[in-house]
């Protein structure tokens, strides 16, 4: 049977590379599910490049910093949080 989950994020390219302005419009939710999604991702393509299947490897870099700038929005949104 099927199950209704809730809406996915269709990232799949985008999730490469989301710029700053991007992520920052997104709700905290919404966050939380892009670095899920891109922590999965860079777990595959790590996988792929010690297999010798990746041929592009700077989509590795890319999507460290699509992480790297989740965490940023996140721990913002976390602090501002915090001091109202």
């Amino acid at each position: 049977m099927l199950k209704h989950h809730e809406p996915e994020l269709k990232l799949g390219r985008n999730l490469q590379k989301m710029d700053y302005k991007e992520l920052k419009k997104k709700k905290e939710n919404d966050l939380h599910k892009i670095l899920a999604e891109s922590r999965d991702k860079l777990r595959d393509l790590r996988f792929k490049d010690a297999n010798k299947q990746l041929k592009n490897v700077r989509e590795i870099r890319r999507v460290r910093e699509t992480i790297a700038r989740a965490l940023t929005l996140l721990n913002s949104k976390k602090q501002t949080t915090k001091n109202k």
